[in-house]
């Protein structure tokens, strides 16, 4: 790491910086324009085992928590 404090040093230089292959971009811009039917299904998958809305509605909530403030 070097002691640069130039603005610029900070900035990441994509085609230098990224291990990218030709094979990954070529299907990134493949990616890019696919068009998913119902992403609801797929962001679906990635909920836990057994969740459903009526058991998390059913876990206490912070309350008599003192507000979180930064």
């Amino acid at each position: 790491m070097s002691g640069s404090t130039r603005p610029d040093a900070q900035i990441l230089e994509l085609e230098r910086d990224l291990p990218t292959t030709a094979e990954d971009v070529r299907v990134l811009w493949e990616l890019r324009g696919a068009h998913i039917d119902d992403a609801l299904v797929h962001a679906n998958r990635l909920l836990a085992p057994g969740w459903t809305l009526d058991r998390a509605a059913s876990q206490p909530l912070f309350e008599g928590c003192r507000p979180f403030t930064l």
